[in-house]
């Protein structure tokens, strides 16, 4: 029999090895140790599956893909001890500060005046809100 290898390099799920190995597949793997290395793990595994999440074509695809999603986010409240109840009073405390997302404000760009809350954190967090220096179009 012909095979092929083909690298994979991500966090498998809990059933992937018996999964392989009912398809006949040789699988080279290692069972994670450390936090630190799971961690990266988990991270670039919420990377694949928001990549997913974005690709799908349908609502039944986008079902599975929140789902995935969803899944690799519980593995990361689990390994950073956050449980379900810290998350949603954090959410239900921003929603009532900030608002939720329901009425589709997108954001273009803030003049924030020297001192202000918005200055100092765009200034803080340059590679996420750089300055415009020059006028820009917008749509």
């Amino acid at each position: 029999m012909t095979k092929k290898k083909f690298l994979l390099d991500k966090l498998g799920r809990d059933k992937a090895i018996e999964l392989f190995k009912n398809d006949n597949c040789d699988i080279k793997f290692h069972v994670i140790e450390s936090n630190e290395e799971y961690l990266e793990a988990i991270t670039k595994k919420i990377f694949e599956e928001l990549e997913e999440v974005l690709a799908c074509t349908s609502q039944a695809q986008l079902i599975e893909e929140l789902g995935d999603l969803d899944e690799i986010l519980d593995a990361l409240k689990k390994l950073t001890k956050i449980d379900q109840a810290a998350i949603n009073e954090s959410r239900k405390n921003k929603r009532e500060k900030k608002g939720g997302f329901e009425k589709r404000i997108y954001l273009h760009y803030a003049d924030a005046p020297e001192g202000s809350w918005m200055y100092n954190y765009c200034l803080e967090n340059p590679e996420k809100y750089p300055e415009i220096v020059d006028e820009i179009e917008l749509p």
